[in-house]
């Protein structure tokens, strides 16, 4: 049996909403993400794996403009199998 794990983090910058020139604050805070994974190859054929997506659970700021560059969905996790036949 042979295994490997993996760590990333994921730095967003914090910015400014030029959009909102009226605001006060239109800062946009910086997010940074951890995510973790692990695989186990059991034999030649069999593998299961895992992978938790935001481990802290960080909540995005509250912003009305590229919300595409920060995580939205939360934590997750995903695990499974792989055989080949």
């Amino acid at each position: 049996m042979s295994g490997s794990t993996s760590a990333r983090a994921t730095s967003t910058g914090g910015n400014f909403d030029r959009t909102r020139t009226t605001l006060i604050n239109n800062r946009i805070a910086s997010r940074t993400y951890v995510d973790l994974g692990a695989r186990f190859k059991i034999d030649d054929r069999f593998m299961l794996f895992g992978n938790v997506n935001n481990v802290f659970d960080r909540d995005p700021p509250l912003i009305t403009v590229n919300s595409t560059l920060y995580d939205v969905v939360g934590r997750y996790v995903t695990v499974g199998a792989r055989v080949d036949f």
